[in-house]
């Protein structure tokens, strides 16, 4: 009898979720069914009868959400999809810049010999560089050659 009380025990919050995942009933009746035992031998014991308690207040907390949610126009749930899709696209474009400005500012340590110590900075940090590089904000090329005429570079400063 006791290894059937213990099964009863291992099984009751798997079935007290199914049942609120499935929109039924949380009752000791409703458990007992599925389990294949007695009501009784779930509502003698006080720790049983708590969890069906338990989960019957969820239930209903469930429920009440979802009448809430029902309730809000279609008007209401475009305009918060709406609202969220923009924030999104804005948060792309946020990443976007930030891996552009990354890669720039790279290239310029690049540029004055400092990307050695850069990476002895991240030298312990060997997942964050490969992170880094998997987001394409490592330039492909350590060191890039930036060429300036020297007239327009002359005409910029003379017009200062």
């Amino acid at each position: 009898m006791a290894s059937k009380n213990h099964s009863v025990d291992e099984q009751l919050p798997y079935i007290i979720k199914e049942l609120l995942l499935s929109n039924e009933n949380v009752t000791a009746r409703a458990i007992a069914k599925r389990i294949g035992c007695s009501t009784s031998t779930i509502t003698r014991n006080k720790d049983r009868t708590k969890k069906v308690s338990d989960g019957a207040v969820r239930q209903t907390q469930f429920r009440l959400h979802l009448e809430a949610a029902s309730k809000q126009s279609m008007a209401d749930l475009a305009r918060k999809l709406e609202a969220t899709e923009h924030q999104l696209a804005e948060r792309k474009r946020q990443v976007q810049i930030l891996l552009a400005s990354h890669k720039a500012m790279l290239l310029a340590i690049g540029e004055a010999g400092g990307v050695a110590g850069w990476a002895r900075f991240f030298s312990q940090y060997q997942s964050i560089r490969d992170e880094l590089g998997r987001l394409g904000a490592i330039p492909e090329s350590s060191i890039i050659q930036f060429r300036i005429d020297s007239n327009v570079a002359r005409d910029k400063g003379s017009s200062d």
